[in-house]
């Protein structure tokens, strides 16, 4: 069968029309395909990042439990029994006590329902704070954390709150003790939720030997 020109032509534009609608749908087919899988890629990674921050934060409230143990009364500090705090004068980093304070009724608590203040024992002829060691303001500076001021906690979680009292003992600081106080308000009941303490002890640094 013999195409003149024409017919040639005709043959031609229609063949190169079913390509490129051929070339149009295999395009289509994959642009559809990369977008699903881009879905279903950026949902893989939410639901994985959502798991991850759950189980960060379980882990973070299990190491906090563990941190105070087994603690009676609503105000607790990460100090062990005798509720003391030994920092050796000098030392690089800032010393850190977590505090947490649980509510009467175990009910939930925000940010801003409890509240906490520090204030130094001054009357204790043995504290850090009388004139035969340190002084009130040079005791007061060793405090990050401000003193006598109402304070809101770090972080909540149910019915406790949590807080890092923070202090710095420069290098030359006189050895001496420090007891301080601990008062919880709840803020919603306008009341005092309870009051603690914990002693500072400031410490020598240690002396390495020459072997």
């Amino acid at each position: 069968m013999l195409f003149n020109k024409s017919d040639k032509r005709k043959f031609l534009s229609k063949k190169g029309a079913m390509e490129l609608s051929i070339s149009t749908v295999v395009v289509i087919v994959l642009g559809i395909f990369m977008l699903i899988l881009g879905i279903v890629l950026i949902r893989s990674i939410s639901q994985n990042a959502t798991k991850s921050v759950d189980s960060i934060d379980k882990m973070t409230n299990q190491q906090l439990s563990a941190l105070f143990g087994e603690t009676e009364g609503n105000i607790a500090f990460n100090l062990g029994p005798d509720s003391t705090a030994k920092i050796e004068a000098g030392a690089d980093d800032t010393f850190g006590i977590a505090l947490r304070a649980t509510t009467e009724d175990g009910s939930s608590v925000t940010r801003t329902r409890l509240t906490y203040k520090l204030s130094l024992d001054e009357g204790g002829s043995k504290n850090c704070a009388s004139a035969a060691y340190l002084g009130e303001q040079q005791a007061r500076n060793l405090f990050i954390t401000p003193l006598d001021r109402e304070l809101q906690f770090d972080k909540y979680d149910g019915a406790n709150a949590y807080s890092l009292i923070q202090l710095k003992v420069p290098k030359g600081t006189t050895t001496c003790s420090q007891k301080v106080w601990v008062d919880v308000t709840d803020t919603e009941t306008d009341k005092p939720l309870g009051g603690s303490y914990f002693v500072v002890e400031v410490a020598k640094p240690k002396v390495l030997g020459i072997f």
